[in-house]
């Protein structure tokens, strides 16, 4: 049985309603089948009396201070890395990784601002769980916002650190997955194709919810 870690800055909840955290909670159900899965993620709301996501072995989350989320952005800027990172960048989270990484053959990373807590001299398998391609995403929502609106420069900004950030980060990866086909096309200019690794969302369908006469 392998020992997996997986790192995300949201807070994974059996209970929630967004889609990618759904589909991350997916993909670690499968995976517990065959490995013991371990998970260390960022929760602002968390208590001590949250209940255990079942089908995980380890799970721990870890809160950050909201002055040390504004420095954090800040100095993210100032070396032109994406502003998400400093947002989400939690020092007790690295630090924990970054002793434990030993005990794990396998650390997969859940979008592309965890790639910052990729530990040095890790020698098993690292996974990036992209999903889809940020770069692409923030380009949809500039072209939705009306030029009059301060958001949309702000994401002309995170775009342009996060495209140069995309092609970097890539390259450190051993798998990179993504939710569709259509990714790869898209991800051609910056990731290689052997790199890539598509796993489509699915969802549990419950069979004979209603009784017919």
């Amino acid at each position: 049985m392998g020992k997996i870690l997986f790192v995300s800055t949201t807070p994974l909840s059996l209970k929630t309603f967004d889609g990618k955290e759904k589909r991350a909670l997916s993909i670690l159900r499968s995976l517990s089948k065959k490995n013991q899965i371990d998970i260390v993620c960022i929760d602002q709301n968390y208590k001590s009396n949250k209940k255990k996501i079942s089908f995980c072995n380890l799970e721990l989350r870890f809160k950050i201070n909201f002055i040390l989320r504004i420095l954090n952005t800040i100095l993210s800027l100032i070396k032109l890395k994406p502003l998400q990172n400093g947002y989400f960048y939690s020092k007790d989270m690295y630090d924990y990784i970054d002793k434990n990484k030993d005990k794990y053959d396998t650390i997969i990373f859940h979008l592309i601002r965890c790639c910052q807590y990729l530990p040095e001299n890790f020698y098993g398998k690292t996974i990036l769980e992209m999903t889809d391609l940020t770069s692409v995403r923030d380009k949809q929502i500039i072209q939705s916002l009306s030029i009059i609106n301060p958001l949309k420069y702000l994401y002309i900004l995170e775009r342009f650190l996060i495209k140069r950030y995309e092609k970097k980060v890539s390259n450190q990866f051993d798998k990179i997955v993504f939710v569709s086909k259509k990714e790869i096309f898209k991800a051609k200019n910056c990731i290689e194709n052997d790199k890539i690794v598509i796993i489509e969302n699915f969802f549990n369908v419950e069979q004979k919810i209603f009784k017919f006469k």
